[in-house]
């Protein structure tokens, strides 16, 4: 009955958004002759337009609008029904347009039976879980050569923390020929944004009590992404913004939810104590790892809250899966009662430039022995014996402020090997 009222509402805001944007896109319609002489691609977005609008309290509603080319069979799979993600117990998702722009002029609009929430795959049956949502948006109408045009807000419902931040990327896999981005705050909330990598400068208006950045690109080429990886940030056009005040007060709150989830350990200390009888400390914490992977499943999701929001250690341990949060929770519990020294980290390619995450970080622990140092990733268990070359990284527990490691050295990473080579009679070598 409430996805029945759900889709309703939807199509009732289908129907009224009609008329809205008409004159926009009938311009950036205009555009699809010019995007059929781009080189070869499975899309092209016409327009994409993001807004994020930060409350008071935290609370964000981020809105995007897509205009998409379609251009081959490819897309039709990969874009013809998105799944819109989002955390139906603090999250809440309303379509604005959902419409396919045929090449004769014709508009077809998503009918009720084309939304349809589910589960995500994987979390499905882990009960703390299953509470995230993925709306499968069915586009109707498509051919070859048609527009696909969505709009949506996910607005929070309560915030994910005291302050609103962000990244976003000018470019991706597919040629853009507008890119757009607007953040509207309150003026007392301290809107802080940075630019990078070539983006533009923000157009910053006050009007009211609102204070708003917006930028604008065009014409951004395609980006091999596959090949670019989690680097995009490196050289991308890139934009941050955050209202939070200053790096001190971020990791401060995330250090004091790490706190509180560590001390509800529940009986995780007590299962674990029997491995202290292993007297070496690389014996132990192999062999902890080891106790972990047989009892705990990490679940990801595409969402902030599975990065930072932290059960109980004793609720991760009894329910036996955990997000890669609860898992850095877990191990620091476990660690620490085994006698290991350690840190909690949150490792990125690039940290923001402001205060706030972009989702892309992982979890490290680091572990500082008399006779070994090593970082743990709790998410996969593998453990690194050499500290990784410049990565930024800031502590969650204890916290500290963002930071680069060092380069290693040419020296420290060469091997010196004393070779004697010999030639016999038909000139081989020995």
């Amino acid at each position: 009955m409430k996805t029945a009222k759900y889709i309703l509402s939807v199509l009732v805001l289908l129907i009224s958004a009609a008329g809205l944007w008409a004159a926009d896109i009938d311009e950036i319609l205009s555009r699809r002759p010019q995007a059929a002489l781009l080189p070869p691609s499975d899309t092209v977005i016409l327009y994409h337009g993001t807004t994020f609008t930060i409350h008071d309290d935290g609370r964000v509603d981020r809105q995007e609008h897509i205009v998409r080319y379609l251009r081959n069979l490819n897309a039709w799979d990969e874009y013809g029904d998105p799944h819109l993600a989002f955390d139906s117990e603090r999250q809440e998702l309303e379509i604005l347009i959902s419409r396919t722009h045929t090449t004769d002029g014709r508009k077809v609009d998503t009918t009720p039976n084309g939304f349809n929430p589910i589960v995500p795959f994987g979390l499905d049956k882990v009960a703390d879980f299953t509470l995230m949502r993925q709306m499968v948006v069915t586009h109707l109408g498509i051919e070859h050569d048609a527009v696909t045009e969505l709009k949506y807000v996910i607005r929070d419902k309560e915030p994910l923390y005291p302050w609103g931040w962000g990244e976003v990327l000018f470019g991706g896999p597919e040629p853009t020929l507008e890119r757009e981005l607007v953040v509207n705050a309150p003026r007392n909330a301290g809107l802080t944004s940075v630019v990078e990598n070539g983006a533009p400068r923000a157009e910053i208006k006050l009007s009211g009590d609102t204070e708003t950045h917006s930028w604008r690109m065009t014409d951004l080429k395609g980006v091999d992404l596959e090949e670019a990886s989690s680097q995009a940030s490196l050289f991308l056009p890139r934009v941050s913004f955050s209202t939070c005040p200053n790096w001190e007060t971020f990791t401060a709150m995330l250090e004091k939810r790490f706190d509180e989830a560590v001390k509800q350990d529940g009986s995780l200390t007590d299962a674990v104590k029997h491995l202290k009888e292993i007297s070496d400390m690389q014996m132990r914490l192999d062999s902890t790892v080891a106790f972990v992977a047989d009892r705990i499943a990490v679940k990801r999701f595409d969402d902030l809250g599975f990065l930072l929001k932290y059960r109980p250690a004793g609720r991760t341990f009894s329910t036996g899966y955990g997000s890669p949060a609860d898992l850095a929770v877990l191990y620091a519990v476990a660690l620490k009662e085994l006698g290991f020294n350690l840190g909690v980290f949150l490792l990125s390619p690039r940290i923001l430039s402001v205060p706030g995450v972009t989702g892309d970080e992982v979890y490290s622990i680091y572990v500082n022995e008399p006779s070994f140092d090593c970082c743990l990733d709790p998410s996969t268990g593998k453990i690194e014996y050499l500290i990784p070359d410049k990565v930024d990284y800031f502590g969650v527990w204890p916290a500290s402020r963002p930071e680069t490691s060092p380069a290693s050295p040419y020296q420290g990473n060469r091997v010196v090997l004393q070779l004697e080579v010999t030639f016999n009679e038909d000139t081989g070598a020995e």
